[in-house]
């Protein structure tokens, strides 16, 4: 069974007296372990240390990609959106300041920008921050000729627009053209529920 195999089974299984070895997997090798390894990490419980060094990794992996003009290799895109998805799963809010700035579409590879939109909204959820609410709206319309938006990007940005609840946010979802079951209109539409649910205490969880 090849190494990557073993990490999806150790994340599946969530057998996280295994979660140091799927962290020194990080630096792995092969590309397809290093991916594995990081997918793992998002089911597991992890101690303290374990979270500094996912951590330390994504930090490292985030420098890299705004260091150079080109985007990370997709192996390293993909495992940094896995350690996004770990520390906010975790609630590591120290990361939240770097998310910023993977809303732009012309900085980053999709899945790391699609994971950092995603923990926008878990970090901001409820805080009706306008200027955040604004820069996600302009990711859900965009609809650029030569390089429109990818749809997971507007699919997270609805949702996370959702659990910030600015109220400008309820009109850009609803006026958004896709409607269930394309994903972005089941994202528009679970978006608009926490807005009348806001009321009543009750706004879900989706990830």
């Amino acid at each position: 069974m090849a190494i990557e195999q073993v990490c999806i089974l150790i994340g599946e299984a969530k057998l996280s007296s295994l979660a140091a070895g799927m962290i020194e997997m990080l630096d792995a090798k092969a590309k397809a372990t290093l991916v594995a390894a990081a997918w793992a990490l998002q089911s597991l419980e992890l101690d303290a240390e374990s979270l500094q060094a996912v951590e330390d990794r994504m930090r490292k992996l985030t420098k890299r990609n705004f260091a150079s003009k080109d985007w990370l290799p997709r192996s390293d895109a993909l495992q940094l959106s896995y350690l996004i998805d770990t520390l906010v799963i975790n609630r590591v809010d120290r990361i939240r300041p770097l998310l910023d700035q993977f809303i732009p579409k012309e900085d980053a590879a999709p899945p790391p920008r699609a994971a950092a939109i995603w923990g926008l909204g878990i970090f901001e959820a409820g805080s009706q921050d306008g200027k955040l609410a604004k820069k996600l709206a302009e990711r859900l319309h965009d609809e650029d000729p030569d390089t429109p938006e990818e749809t997971i990007i507007k699919y997270v940005s609805a949702i996370a627009m959702g659990r910030i609840l600015h109220p400008t946010s309820k009109e850009q979802l609803d006026v958004h053209l896709d409607r269930p079951p394309f994903p972005i209109g089941l994202a528009t539409q679970w978006g608009l529920q926490q807005f009348a649910s806001q009321s009543d205490g009750n706004t879900e969880e989706s990830r």
